[in-house]
């Protein structure tokens, strides 16, 4: 499942993003006021420094007693009270200072701060540009109207719209396709595109690049691949449109063409004829159709783009897709409003009859056609966003939330506060229903978002589990025919399509298109089939999501697990699908220096070492341990291994992993029954390459054990509660297996059994040849190589160094949880702890790491703790992945 919502609220955008609050470069503006308050003023910046906030703030308190008119004391006690959170009162005495010393920097750069602080975007640019205006070579004000204004600093441009002589349309319906206008011929066209999102890591989804150069690079490398389309879902700054025109003037025989759409988030109480969020949705409208003629000024708002748009792209943008996937909750709550109008006739589109949602979908796209004929005598072909969820076909291995209860034969009262229900069927926007007036040349077509794992009924169709395409039986083959069949007349563009790459697999597919658990290079394959099959169907286009990795994404297989939820983009979670779509990946650590297991076996030297002892008997081991954004790494080197293979057929090896409290987690471990004072919470047991997995305490595993019922169908939750650690003295550890695909029944009462798989199976390749490798062992370098995501080991955030927790549980323990009862939560980690077994079958014994005490057991004092650093700002490296070659070489055919 995609969901493309924005995760985060304007205000937490802004929160997140507020810089902190240091102490300023004092530059004294007061009046003689003694040495009493002079000396005060001194030590209150003293303390300031030094992080004794309270104790700064009653030095400068006692220096605004001892002289009220000291506004060196007087913007002390400001930048205090903002470190308090006392916004206000500290407004109030930088409006007091900036009044009557208005050349004192540190006032107007306070005052910026606070009217940052209270969402007053405007009045902080203004406040930030005086700063720079009295001081040239202010770093943080001039750093800060980069952020929120890139164009602060550059010449006004007067916006001039520029109307076209005669009707100007690049691209144009023609039957189920498109054409191209080259010259005085149309030519046909077919769309090979790519969706674009820019948020790089550890940055937030509205946080744009804004260097024109990063885009240019895009581009160049989106151009290099035979696209010849880019789609954008929202205003970016102005540097990418600078960059798109600069790059197609430079490529005027091979340019990329730009399909643009317009945002918005779902309308309050789903009422899409709410007189606010249309009047909202219309400037938005507005706003994006003069940025391609090179003729907007956008002021800064929370979570938007903004500058002076002064780059025409006009002459490359051949259409418009609106809107996002529509959640059906929402839709379904505004058709059933009585009031709501059934038909529309607009200037260029008209429906005879259709649902209100329906209807509101074409009145928008019809105003922004209308709009930009007025205005520029332009127009484009145009359609707005869909996907299965709500597509107008009949499913009837579908059914709903209340049918599935009734075929399990259970009674339920559903809990209001949970949010609405997200129903795959029932409900339906349809493009088809509307029609091109004679005034509308550019044309309407249909726009669907569709990927081969979800929704379900994709999966259980009969119809779709028979078809075939040219490369086989093909479930997705079968759906895009019902959607042709559907929307035959218009052209048909899939403007979502593509695999991730993530560890994590959320969704199986029939024939192995899966959501996650793909390496880079069979989602590569899986691609250019998808891409391959929307073409052979005889749609109109087929544009691939998405360009890069995108960290802040989240997916319901792992986003219940990232704590605090608004940290996710500072790390990559391996297990999350959503993280993993792009063609450019965004990978964690340094490029030169990850270790990759098969890779440089230097890199796994240059870990640190945390442990050594005896392994295999006389054999001395080091255990090296290290992280970066996306891994824990393990190697276990012996330098007598060397040129040795190392012997799995005789020999198991364990790795116990406790990662919170001593005193908690698994004090014994299975098959040896060895005794240790630290308990475990994880177990890495190493059987051989084709037999290794990593095992949890039941009572802190997060996924569900399945339950076999009749049929073999798996019931049950995909996730089970409470998720916490406990002393335990059994030796019992869990599989890692997660309900990817949930039991379901047919609208006949049929019974589809459920699937999943254990995720704590690991791979044994090198990275080189398989993305996903786990582990592996380099023979000539006598190191056993493991990488662990940080995500498998229940670190709900590396950067802040947060592991996974259930508040009721914390309350046990003595904790205060800072979450609601029954949910979980992230707590500061106290280090993990490692222990190693080599034993042979029997059990036989072969050495441990640590050593074991004189009664063969593990007290405390043997265990070194293995902290790490968090971080605020991610490293990461970037490199093209296969499917990017794959589609090029696909692609490269006219």
């Amino acid at each position: 499942m995609r969901v493309r919502a924005w995760p985060w609220s304007a205000s937490v955008c802004l929160a997140a993003a507020l810089l902190l609050v240091g102490a300023p470069t004092l530059q004294s503006q007061s009046l003689a006021c003694g040495r009493g308050s002079d000396s005060l003023t001194t030590l209150g910046w003293r303390a300031y420094r030094a992080d004794s906030i309270a104790v700064a703030a009653a030095r400068f308190a006692a220096a605004l007693r001892a002289c009220p008119r000291s506004d060196d004391a007087a913007v002390g006690r400001g930048f205090a009270l903002l470190r308090r959170d006392s916004v206000a009162a500290a407004d109030s005495l930088f409006r007091l200072v900036s009044s009557r010393s208005p050349a004192y920097v540190d006032a107007w750069d306070g005052l910026a701060i606070a009217a940052y602080r209270r969402g007053a975007l405007p009045e902080a640019i203004a406040s930030w540009r005086r700063v720079v205006a009295l001081d040239s070579t202010h770093r943080s004000a001039r750093a800060n109207l980069d952020r929120l204004a890139p164009e602060w600093d550059r010449a006004a441009v007067p916006i001039v719209r520029r109307r076209a002589a005669s009707l100007d349309v690049t691209l144009r319906v023609q039957g189920e396709g498109f054409e191209l206008r080259r010259g005085a011929r149309w030519e046909p066209f077919y769309m090979k595109g790519v969706n674009i999102g820019a948020a790089l890591p550890g940055r937030f989804p509205a946080e744009f690049p804004t260097d024109s150069s990063v885009y240019a690079e895009w581009l160049t490398q989106i151009g290099a691949m035979h696209a010849n389309t880019i789609r954008l879902y929202t205003v970016l700054p102005p540097a990418f449109y600078r960059a798109l025109r600069a790059y197609n003037l430079a490529h005027a025989s091979r340019p990329l063409y730009l399909v643009h759409g317009v945002w918005t988030e779902l309308p309050p109480r789903d009422d899409f004829g709410d007189a606010g969020f249309n009047d909202e949705f219309r400037a938005e409208i507005r706003d994006v159709v003069d940025l391609l003629h090179g003729a907007a000024s956008i002021a800064p708002r929370p979570g938007r783009a903004a500058g002076r748009y002064d780059a025409d792209v006009s002459p490359w943008t051949i259409a418009y897709i609106l809107g996002r996937e529509w959640e059906p909750y929402s839709v379904v709550g505004f058709n059933e409003d009585p009031k709501a109008p059934r038909s529309f006739r607009g200037q260029h589109l008209v429906i005879s009859e259709g649902s209100p949602t329906d209807i509101w979908m074409v009145a928008q796209c019809d105003y922004l056609l209308t709009y930009e004929e007025d205005t520029y005598n332009s127009q484009r072909a145009i359609a707005y966003t869909n996907w299965p969820t709500t597509d107008a076909i009949e499913h009837p291995t579908e059914t709903s939330y209340d049918q599935q209860m009734q075929f399990r034969g259970l009674r339920y009262d559903r809990d209001s506060s949970e949010g609405p229900l997200h129903e795959e069927e029932g409900v339906s926007l349809n493009p088809s229903l509307a029609h091109t007036t004679a005034r509308n040349v550019a044309g309407w077509f249909a726009s669907y978002h569709v990927y081969p794992y979800y929704p379900d009924f994709l999966l259980y169709d009969p119809g779709y589990r028979a078809a075939r395409s040219s490369y086989g039986p093909s479930n997705y083959f079968g759906y895009l025919q019902d959607l042709r069949r559907l929307h035959r007349g218009i052209p048909l563009v899939i403007s979502e399509f593509g695999l991730p790459t993530s560890r994590g697999n959320a969704h199986i597919q029939p024939q192995g298109l899966d959501h996650g658990g793909l390496s880079e290079q069979v989602a590569a394959e899986g691609n250019v089939r998808l891409a391959a099959e929307i073409k052979e169907v005889g749609a109109a286009g087929a544009i691939v999501f998405a360009w890069m990795d995108e960290w802040f994404k989240r997916n319901w297989f792992a986003m219940e697990f990232e704590h605090p939820a608004e940290r996710a983009r500072l790390w990559h979670n391996m297990m999350s699908p959503e993280q993993h779509y792009g063609l450019l990946a965004l990978r964690p650590g340094a490029e030169g220096t990850t270790p990759l297991p098969g890779g440089d076996p230097a890199r796994w030297r240059a870990l640190p070492a945390l442990q050594g002892g005896r392994l295999l008997g006389r054999d001395s081991v080091t255990l090296r341990v290290g992280h970066d954004e996306g891994f824990v790494y393990l190697a276990l080197e012996a330098a007598s291994w060397r040129g040795r293979p190392f012997p799995w057929d005789s020999v198991n090896l364990q790795l116990a992993i406790d990662t919170y409290r001593a005193d908690l987690g698994q004090k014994i471990l299975p098959t040896s029954g060895l005794r240790s004072a630290a308990g475990f919470e994880f177990l890495l047991d190493l059987r051989s390459p084709a037999d290794a997995q990593l095992q949890v305490v039941p009572d802190y595993n997060p996924y569900k054990p399945a339950r076999l019922v009749e049929g073999g169908a798996y019931f049950g939750e995909h996730f089970r509660r409470p998720i916490h650690s406990v002393s335990r003295l059994d030796g019992v550890f869990d599989t890692l297996f997660a309900l990817t695909n949930r039991p379901r029944f047919t609208d006949k009462g049929e019974l589809i059994r459920g699937q999943g798989r254990n995720i704590g199976r690991l791979v044994y390749a090198r990275a080189a040849d398989n993305s996903l490798a786990d582990w592996w062992y380099d023979q000539a370098a006598g190191i056993i190589q493991i990488r662990l995501p940080w995500g498998m080991l229940n670190v709900s955030d590396p950067s802040s160094r947060s592991i996974l927790f259930e508040t009721d549980a914390m309350q046990t323990l003595g904790l205060k949880p800072d979450a609601p009862a029954s949910r979980l939560t992230g707590l500061p980690s106290d280090g993990f702890r490692f222990a190693v077994v080599a034993l042979r079958p029997g059990p036989d014994l072969l050495g441990t790491i640590p050593a074991l005490d004189d009664y063969g057991n593990w007290p405390s004092a043997q265990f070194t703790t293995w902290t790490w650093q968090g971080w605020e700002e991610p490293t990461w490296h970037a490199y093209l992945k296969p499917a990017y070659f794959a589609l090029q070489r696909l692609w490269a055919d006219p």
